[in-house]
């Protein structure tokens, strides 16, 4: 029978993933049920996999490119959009789902032990299916629009694999700041919503005025969107961005793991 002790840390941050592998079994299972809450649970099922992702696109398709008529580079405006909204549902799934783990599994965080990264972390893995739904769904698209593919493809599973890093990272952060700050519980959904309009994801960022591009590229989501959409649709992309992205992602990454292993000791007792 395997005892775990826990002792006081000795003032050193430890990333300890090592832990967090031996307990996948639990980070399995908690994604699992969160997925069979949300879908097997449910009169439609798996189907919502699917509906989920087209309701979104057809609402901001119908919004920007049939009511607003904004440009889309010339790219056919529902598969401009569909490459958008696969990047910022995936993002906000996470965000959304894991800013209240801890807080909605306090009694198991104060009965038992286990790494307290497995919850964010959970609802990570079982914001997957949908992702990979919305996925199929883009290439499908692609093939419906006979879009030819080049070269610049091959960069497509870098982008996937950016908006995973900085969708659970934010999640992983948010999730530890909740816990002391409540309020955040009202904000992230606010800025989820106001989020989606400041990002390019149902229109060209080359609709943004020059003098406010800089401030625009801050914006992570940014660099990721017109990288996919250079990468599907050939489209004018500087590639600065990539570097942004590649440095400061992994670094948000690390920050919030950092943040939240410097508070997991406290957990238990804020809560």
């Amino acid at each position: 029978m395997k005892t775990t002790k826990i002792k006081p840390r000795n003032g050193i941050i430890e990333f300890n993933y090592k832990e967090v592998w031996e307990y996948r079994q639990l980070l399995l299972s908690l994604a699992w049920r969160d997925i069979k809450v949300r879908y097997v649970q449910s009169i439609l099922g798996f189907s919502w996999l699917v509906i989920k992702p087209l309701l979104s696109l057809a609402v901001l398709a119908f919004i920007f490119n049939q009511v607003i008529r904004v440009g889309t580079d010339g790219v056919p405006p529902l598969l401009f959009t569909a490459s958008g909204v696969v990047v910022w549902s995936f993002f906000s799934s996470i965000i959304d789902d894991s800013s209240n783990s801890i807080l909605n599994a306090q009694e198991m965080v104060k009965k038992i032990y286990f790494p307290r990264i497995v919850l964010p972390a959970s609802k990570a893995l079982s914001s997957l299916p949908e992702f990979v739904a919305s996925i199929l769904i883009l290439l499908f698209l692609l093939l419906y629009f006979d879009i030819e593919w080049t070269p610049s493809i091959l960069w497509f599973p870098l982008f996937i694999l950016l908006i995973m890093l900085l969708g659970s990272g934010l999640g992983i952060l948010i999730s530890s700041l909740t816990i002391r700050y409540r309020d955040l519980k009202f904000v992230v959904p606010f800025f989820l919503r106001i989020g989606l309009y400041i990002s390019p994801i149902a229109y060209s960022s080359n609709l943004i005025p020059d003098k406010y591009s800089f401030l625009l590229y801050l914006n992570p989501i940014v660099g990721i969107v017109d990288g996919i959409r250079w990468s599907l649709f050939g489209v004018t992309y500087d590639f600065s961005h990539i570097w942004f992205c590649c440095i400061s992602i992994p670094l948000i990454f690390l920050a919030s793991n950092f943040i939240f292993f410097k508070n997991e000791h406290t957990i238990a007792d804020i809560i």
